[in-house]
């Protein structure tokens, strides 16, 4: 893929934490613009799946976790 300097958003991180990791690692993540349309996408705070006319289940935990 070939990205322009005005095509896209290119972030760069760095995560140092050696009560997890042995090194540090570094993510390069770049969001580039979608071409064509959108389509509705089914969460929690939207469990109706507008395409096939249904609710989805929304998944509950059977107890805390806190």
């Amino acid at each position: 893929m070939k990205f322009s300097r005005w095509e896209g958003l290119q972030i760069e991180l760095t995560v140092e934490d050696p009560g997890m990791f042995t090194v540090p690692w570094t993510a390069l993540v770049t969001y580039q613009r979608a071409l064509g349309e959108l389509w509705e996408m089914v969460c929690a705070e939207n469990f109706h799946e507008y395409y096939a006319g249904i609710d989805t289940p929304i998944p509950q935990a059977g107890k805390p976790d806190f």
